[in-house]
């Protein structure tokens, strides 16, 4: 619980969330974010959903990291989009002797609706890509140097739906990702 304070003319607010951290291996916990009782303002949206990923695995934390696992049928599932879901990560490192160049992320819609995808915080040029169930491209964004990339997906049919995070030739970049069902 608490106070949120945007200023004339921002729509973006950061919450942190506090984890307190373990050693047991878990799936990855949700919860959500519900804002109410607005002071001289209108809500758009009332409700996000926020992920804590479980980042422990079998054996304990001190084992060298895996090399990344860049391929479309181990994408990461984000489950059913219902509102905004935003992940950071990192692309073009390299990470247990193999350079991490593809970042796949899975979602579902139970809904036609358009989503909004956002790829921002860049400090080098990475890339953005919209694919459908078989990995047929749907819409892609390719802005030069540290520009954000941005796909809206207009009346996209309720199914499964994939996004790729790419870098540009040998770029390497931390990278904040939100995908919004709108």
């Amino acid at each position: 619980t608490g106070r949120l304070i945007f200023q004339p003319g921002q729509t973006r607010q950061v919450i942190n969330v506090p984890v307190f951290g373990d050693t047991k291996v878990e799936p990855d916990e949700t919860f959500r974010v519900n804002l109410s009782n607005p002071q001289n303002a209108i809500l758009g949206r009332r409700r996000a959903t926020g992920t804590i990923l479980n980042d422990d695995s079998p054996g304990g934390n001190n084992q060298q990291p895996e090399p990344p696992d860049d391929r479309f049928s181990n994408a990461v599932n984000l489950r059913t989009l219902t509102g905004e879901i935003v992940r950071n990560d990192r692309i073009g490192y390299v990470v247990g002797g193999d350079r991490n160049t593809d970042d796949y992320y899975r979602f579902d819609l139970n809904r036609e609706g358009t989503v909004r995808i956002n790829l921002d915080d860049l400090f080098a040029n990475a890339n953005l890509q919209l694919l459908g169930s078989d990995g047929e491209l749907i819409s892609q964004s390719n802005n030069p140097g540290k520009n954000p990339e941005t796909i809206t997906a207009r009346r996209l049919e309720p199914g499964t739906y994939y996004v790729r995070v790419f870098p540009h030739l040998a770029a390497r970049t931390e990278y904040r990702l939100s995908i919004d069902l709108v």
